[in-house]
C-alpha cells in the first residue's frame, strides 16, 4: 500500500489554487513521456510529448492524448526483371534450298549444252566440215557457258549467304531454343576440304584448256572425251566452291553469334524503387 501511495506522489503534485479564487486544489498529473516514430523516417530524435488539455480536480492538467500511429515509410524491394532472349533470326533455309536450285539449273545447262554439241558434230562429215575439231570449235555454246558459270557464281554467294543465316539461327537454339550444342569446327574444316577440291578442279580445268589452241583432236571420240573431262572439271569446282563455302561460313557464323547470344544473356537488370529512391541495377554471371 505504501509503495502505491509513493508512486502516485512521484508522477503528481499539488497545484495552489489561483489568487482569489475558491477552486479546491487541483492535482497536475505529469505524464511519462510518449515516444513517436520520426516523420522522417527512421532517424533517432528526442521523444515527442503528444498531450491536450483537461480538467483534473477542477484545474488544468496535461494529459496525454491518443494519436494513431504514421505508417513507416515502404522498405525498398527490389523487382528482378527477367532476361529478355534476343530474338529468332531467320534460318537460312530458303535461300540454301534456292542456292541448290540454281546451281541444279546451272549444272543441267552445261550438262545440255555439251550434249547438244556432241550431237550435232557427230555427222560433222555431212555438215561440211573437214574435221571432228572444226565442228566443235565452231559450234561451241559460249552462251551455255556463260549463263551455267553465271548460275554457279549466284549458287555460291547465295550459299555463303544462307550458311551464314544458319548458323546463326543455329547459335540461337544452342543459347535459347532446343539447347543443342553444334560442330562448327568440323563444319568449318569439311568446308575448307571441299574448298580446297574447288579450287583444284578448276585449276586443273584451267591447265587443260589450252590443248583447244595448240593440240587438236584428230577424231570424234576425243573431242567428247575432252569436252566430258572439261563440263567435269568445272561442275565439280562449281560444287566444291559452293558446298564449301556454306559449310564454312555456317561453322563461323555459328561461333561468333553463340558468344554473342550468350554475352547478351550474363547481363540481368533489377529496378529498385521507393518513396525516397529510384534507379536499377545490373548484375553479370560468369
Amino acid at each position: 500500500m505504501s509503495m502505491l501511495l509513493a508512486l502516485a506522489l512521484a508522477s503528481s503534485s499539488v497545484v495552489p489554487p489561483q489568487s482569489g479564487g475558491t477552486q479546491d486544489p487541483g492535482i497536475l498529473v505529469t505524464p511519462a513521456a510518449v515516444e513517436v516514430p520520426d516523420e522522417s523516417g527512421g532517424g533517432e530524435g528526442e521523444p515527442e510529448v503528444v498531450s491536450e488539455a483537461a480538467w483534473v480536480g477542477g484545474s488544468v492538467a496535461q494529459v496525454p492524448g491518443i494519436e494513431l500511429a504514421k505508417p513507416a515509410s515502404a522498405p525498398v524491394v527490389p523487382m528482378t526483371v527477367g532476361v529478355v532472349a534476343p530474338p529468332k533470326p531467320m534460318s537460312g533455309v530458303g535461300l540454301l534450298s534456292l542456292s541448290s536450285m540454281i546451281f541444279m539449273v546451272g549444272l543441267s545447262t552445261h550438262v545440255t549444252a555439251g550434249v547438244v554439241q556432241s550431237g550435232y558434230c557427230k555427222g560433222w562429215r555431212a555438215r561440211g566440215y573437214n574435221t571432228a575439231h572444226g565442228c566443235f570449235h565452231d559450234n561451241e555454246p559460249w552462251i551455255a557457258h556463260g549463263a551455267s558459270g553465271f548460275a554457279y557464281g549466284s549458287s555460291l554467294i547465295l550459299a555463303g549467304v544462307g550458311g551464314a543465316a544458319l548458323g546463326r539461327r543455329d547459335a540461337w537454339e544452342s543459347v535459347v531454343g532446343d539447347h543443342r550444342q553444334r560442330n562448327a569446327r568440323a563444319s568449318v574444316g569439311v568446308g575448307a576440304v571441299l574448298v580446297a577440291f574447288g579450287v583444284a578442279a578448276g585449276v586443273a580445268e584451267a591447265a587443260l584448256l589450252p590443248r583447244e589452241l595448240y593440240t587438236y583432236c584428230s577424231s570424234y571420240a576425243c573431242e567428247v572425251d575432252r569436252r566430258q573431262t572439261y563440263y567435269g572439271l568445272a561442275g565439280a569446282s562449281a560444287l566444291g566452291l559452293t558446298v564449301g563455302t556454306g559449310l564454312m561460313t555456317y561453322g563461323v557464323a555459328y561461333r561468333r553469334h553463340r558468344e554473342g547470344y550468350l554475352g547478351s544473356l550474363r547481363w540481368s537488370l533489377s529496378p529498385r524503387a521507393s518513396a525516397r529512391l529510384l534507379g536499377a541495377s545490373a548484375s553479370l554471371r560468369f
